[in-house]
């Protein structure tokens, strides 16, 4: 039952997680179009201005690997699936930064505006 929960738990961080990047990719990309702002992640830079290949690379590419890592996930045991769900809440505390950051970087846009 506890494995259960955890899996169910696992499983629902992994979804965040992928909304959080889908997020972070639609923000950047509109701070890019208002020409104040640069990408920071120079592996990104190299594909944040095509739509087609930012989308497939932030939005279809990890739905695929999110599958993967839940049908991995029924052969954890416990322990290895609690390790697992740690370094999902890492990468949520990193995109919770950075998507504060963009929250911010729109504040500042629109405070110039006025």
């Amino acid at each position: 039952m506890e494995r259960a929960i955890l899996q169910r738990g696992f499983i629902k961080k992994l979804c965040l997680l992928h909304s959080m990047n889908a997020v972070d990719w639609i923000c950047t990309v509109m701070l890019l179009r208002t020409g104040g702002f640069f990408e920071a992640n120079p592996l990104s830079a190299l594909f944040i201005g095509d739509i087609s290949a930012g989308f497939f690379i932030k939005c279809i590419v990890p739905t695929a690997v999110i599958l993967l890592i839940a049908y991995a996930a029924k052969t954890l045991d416990a322990d290895d699936l609690g390790t697992a769900d740690r370094w999902i809440s890492f990468g949520l505390a990193v995109y919770t930064a950075i998507n504060v950051d963009h929250v911010l970087n729109f504040i500042l846009l629109f405070t110039k505006m006025s």
